[in-house]
């Protein structure tokens, strides 16, 4: 009995020992209770977080002492700079930002099964393929600790569609900061105002206030524009027409797609409102008001904008880039210009302002290698927290009203026009959204030949690229 019972007390041990031995280490845990504000209740442990900052250089003109897409030493590169340090200190983490970090290092580095960085900081054009190959985290699994739905802070689900991939979003835009997603939309409609009131012609603002701003104006404000000054003529429009085409279809309510009466998603280039405004666009670019646009140079967005800036046009269409900021040809080279909503068409109501983007330019997003996933949206909840004074959306519209738009009427419109922005799925189709509005201006063949031309095509993207990305409205939003 007693050998039995020190067997017994042996094979205990040796059970025990074995059980301690096969422990491994306890994993590090953080107390991430969700909060949206910086809260000293959160400790991140001392752990390190590798910040992939890729500057886009259409809104940026140096990477050097770049902070999270300030331009160094302007007030909100410091604003920057403090909030990152507040962050650290409150959250007990370090932050590494790196402006070295490229796309194609992100890619090869992914792609190998390597951690390139815990957050990542870039343009959205690879956003969607990078779900798709699964290097990037969606936002719905860490709602825990990021409120990625908060639009006034992360931006309009409108606006993140470009993040969307089956039943996820992966990629935010920090909205509470300003300038940085104020450029990351087109067309605005720009006139020369100082050239045209020296032809006599009256300020095209008070149509808008009218919500007389029109189709049919439009093309009366393009032939009193056109004169010939004995110097040169002065042409109604100088603009790179697939930006004038796109506006277009837009301010007739027509996006790339959109919803049928049944559900399904087509192109909405195939509606009868659609078709309406390929028919306006071909009567102003290759019809009756043809000679009252300047073409030359039109194939050239660098080229187009050459020639309104030395007043060479009344009207262009532009990216918002353009407009103001590092790019900012208009405002550095004009002394006083307006920034218009498109004129509308006929199938929407009077007043209609909406907008296109192919880009986010400051986007942020979560490698999936990254094992610290939950705190790298901790970190982003809090660094992308709104500036003091700048708390509310009508906060940083005032403060960019004084300090970049002549009118306040203009600024209006702009934040309209971009808050009611659409996808043209440029870089998800490689360009191919833009056929048939490009090819209406440059083809020479009528709207019927040109729809039948792309019919197949368009059918595709709308079944392989738009339905798996729109879907995310149905499991995210529930609509």
């Amino acid at each position: 009995m007693r050998k039995i019972l020190k067997l017994l007390i042996l094979m205990l041990c040796i059970s025990i020992m074995c059980s301690c031995g096969a422990q491994t280490p306890e994993e590090e845990s953080f107390d991430m209770s969700f909060n949206s504000d910086t809260d000293s209740s959160t400790d991140l442990s001392g752990i390190e977080l590798d910040f992939a900052v890729i500057i886009d250089q259409l809104t940026n003109s140096s990477i050097e002492g770049n902070v999270l897409g300030y331009t160094q030493d302007t007030l909100f590169a410091e604003q920057a700079r403090k909030r990152v340090a507040e962050v650290e200190k409150n959250l007990n983490c370090t932050i590494v930002l790196d402006n070295s970090a490229t796309t194609t290092a992100f890619n090869l580095e992914s792609a190998a099964g390597s951690v390139y960085c815990d957050i990542l900081m870039c343009n959205s054009n690879d956003t969607q393929k990078w779900a798709k190959t699964g290097f990037l985290t969606g936002y719905s699994t860490l709602s825990d600790y990021i409120d990625f739905k908060d639009s006034d802070k992360w931006g309009n689900s409108n606006l993140l569609e470009v993040a969307f991939y089956v039943d996820d979003v992966y990629g935010v835009i920090p909205a509470a900061w300003p300038e940085l997603s104020y450029v990351s939309f087109g067309y605005p409609l720009v006139a020369n105002v100082d050239l045209i009131n020296s032809l006599g012609v009256a300020d095209p603002r008070e149509y808008v206030d009218d919500k007389t701003w029109n189709w049919d104006q439009f093309k009366l404000e393009l032939e009193k524009c056109t004169v010939d000054t004995g110097n040169g003529t002065v042409y109604g429009m100088i603009t790179h027409y697939p930006y004038m085409s796109q506006m277009f279809l837009r301010s007739n309510g027509v996006t790339f797609a959109q919803k049928a009466e049944d559900g399904s998603y087509v192109c909405g280039y195939y509606t009868d409102a659609g078709i309406r405004a390929l028919e306006y666009i071909n009567e102003i670019y290759n019809g009756t008001y043809s000679d009252y646009v300047l073409k030359d140079g039109h194939e050239n967005a660098t080229t187009s904008m050459e020639h309104f800036v030395n007043g060479l046009g009344c009207y262009t269409f532009t990216p918002a880039h353009c407009i103001f900021g590092v790019s900012g040809d208009i405002s550095n080279n004009m002394e006083n210009y307006a920034i218009l909503p498109t004129p509308y068409g006929p199938d929407v109501e009077p007043g209609y302002n909406g907008g296109l983007y192919h880009s986010q330019y400051y986007f942020v997003s979560i490698p999936k290698l990254s094992d610290n996933n939950d705190a790298a949206a901790i970190v982003i909840e809090n660094i992308f927290e709104p500036f003091e004074g700048l708390e509310t959306f009508e906060d940083i519209k005032d403060f960019m009203a004084r300090n970049y738009f002549f009118d306040k009427r203009d600024a209006d419109w702009f934040f309209e026009m971009r808050n009611n922005a659409m996808l043209n799925y440029d870089y998800q189709t490689g360009f191919a959204s833009r056929k048939i509005p490009e090819e209406i201006c440059t083809g020479n063949t009528s709207v019927t030949e040109l729809l039948d031309k792309y019919e197949e095509q368009m059918e595709t993207i709308i079944t392989d690229t738009v339905v798996p990305m729109l879907s995310v409205y149905d499991v995210i939003w529930g609509e």
